[in-house]
Parts: structure tokens; sequence; C-alpha cells
């Protein structure tokens, strides 16, 4: 029993430090980007704390990374299937979703699903227009 803890115990540090690395690898690449800290909560599903943590390493003040601690996005208003329902299909639905949610998040996720769901007609129907000049 002793050996099946100690090796349950390695195996806990052990990913703490692996979760520990991510997170500096993840600060390091996104540190000076020009990003707020909460369109990585919002569009990526960032933790929280690790985007506290790059407040803290933009100098942005105490109060501020406590904001972002508690701070929770609305739900995402679109889905796949309203994606689908324009015709697209595949890859196009996730690329549609991920410019979608990167446009919600840019702008503080005010858009509604009505703004959202117009936006995406727009997109699709531009790159209808590119896919036919292939």
């Amino acid at each position: 029993k002793n050996d099946l803890k100690a090796a349950v115990g390695e195996m806990a540090k052990a990913q703490k430090g692996l979760q520990e690395a991510a997170q500096a690898e993840w600060l390091v690449r996104n540190w000076s980007s020009r990003l707020a800290p909460s369109v990585y909560i919002a569009r990526d599903g960032v933790s929280n704390h690790w985007a506290a943590e790059l407040a803290a390493l933009r100098g942005m003040d105490g109060f501020e990374r406590e904001v972002l601690l508690a701070w929770q996005p609305p739900p995402f208003p679109v889905t796949g299937h309203d994606v689908m329902a324009l015709g697209l299909t595949g890859r196009d639905v996730g690329e549609m979703l991920g410019a979608l949610k990167d446009f919600w998040a840019k702008h503080r996720c005010a858009p509604d699903r009505q703004e959202l769901l117009d936006l995406m007609r727009g997109l699709a129907v531009f790159k209808k227009r590119l896919d036919l000049r292939k």
C-alpha cells in the first residue's frame, strides 16, 4: 500500500510539474499580445488563474487581477448546428465557429446571437464567392 501511495504521490507531482510548464510556456507565448487577458478566458477556455498571471506579467494591478479570477464569460451563443444550417460542413464548421468566437471575445462577449448569426451569414456568402473563383 505504501508503494502505491508513493507512486500516486509522484504521479501527482509530475502532473503538477507538467501543468506548471504548460502555463509558463503559454505565458511566454502570450505576454506581449495586445489581447486582453479576458479574451483568452472567453475564446480559448484558458483558466482564470492563467489569465490573472498574464495580467500580472503585464503589470496590471491587483484589483484587475482579482476581477479576472472571478469573471466568468457568458455562454457562447452560436453552435455548430447554426453553422451547418448554412450548408457548411467539415473543417469549415470549425473555422467559422473559431472566427465567430474570436470576434465575440474581442468585443467583450457583447455581440448577441442575432449579431453573430448575421455576421456568420455574411462570412458564408464571402466564402462561397471565394470558392467559386477557384
